[in-house]
């Protein structure tokens, strides 16, 4: 079924551009950090590299760019954005209180 306008200037009906299906589609599908983890059921890789990330604030000294690198982020603020989706609390603030419940323990 033809509607007026919407055909070419030879007389053909007009075709999507390529790029106009793609529209439809979510921006981005879901990557690698949100696959899950063979073998470990109910966990992603990005849980993983968070879990990581916590465990080397709790035992280093070391910057948050480092421990960023070291465990698999390209960026400090993308490891800061996953800390702070799993544990409600940014990566500094999570080292501080760990040391301090330490500090309880001795």
């Amino acid at each position: 079924m033809r509607r007026p306008g919407v055909t070419s200037k030879v007389g053909r009906p007009v075709s999507r551009p390529p790029g106009a299906r793609a529209a439809t589609r979510p921006a981005f599908p879901p990557g690698p950090a949100r696959a899950p983890v063979p073998g470990v059921p109910g966990t992603s890789r990005s849980g993983l590299l968070v879990g990581r990330a916590a465990a080397r604030l709790q035992q280093t000294a070391e910057p948050l760019e480092a421990i960023a690198r070291r465990v698999g982020y390209a960026t400090p603020y993308a490891l800061s954005r996953a800390f702070s989706r799993q544990f409600g609390t940014m990566p500094g603030r999570y080292r501080e209180r760990m040391a301090a419940d330490f500090a309880q323990l001795r």
